[in-house]
């Protein structure tokens, strides 16, 4: 994901880039194999197939693939409207379960994960990599 986001930025100029979204693979939509950056107005989290590393689900899932923001624009709640438009986009394809996973070696994304409402679920390692893996049970 990161080789593509990385080819994505090398493809759009910087001065077409817009300023709140540089540097967020989680605002990346996936089109007909191509990635965009959205407009900060079209804030879209990556969802789609759980990673092979993932365990699979008990039952039909939404994942959010990609969902990282820019440290400079922390604590203006970006993550959190991502997280709150996939859940909205899992309710609206029928789904009650969302899941994302994000390193185990950083507390406070663990933790920034479970304040947005999801638990941890399991874990995955893919060579050196610990990852963490979260679920949210949707009403």
């Amino acid at each position: 994901m990161l080789e593509e986001f990385q080819s994505a930025r090398r493809l759009t100029p910087k001065h077409q880039r817009p300023s709140l979204v540089v540097e967020k693979i989680g605002l990346l939509r996936r089109e007909d194999e191509r990635f965009r950056i959205a407009a900060p107005h079209d804030l879209t989290p990556v969802l789609g197939a759980r990673p092979e590393h993932v365990s699979p689900a008990p039952r039909a899932e939404r994942y959010i693939t990609a969902l990282v923001t820019s440290r400079a624009h922390a604590g203006k709640g970006i993550g959190a409207e991502l997280v709150h438009r996939a859940i909205k986009e899992t309710r609206t394809a029928g789904l009650s379960l969302l899941r994302v996973d994000c390193w185990a070696g950083a507390p406070s994304l663990v933790e920034w994960y479970e304040r947005q409402g999801f638990r941890r679920s399991g874990t995955f390692t893919v060579r050196d990599w610990h990852g963490q893996v979260f679920s949210m049970d949707l009403p």
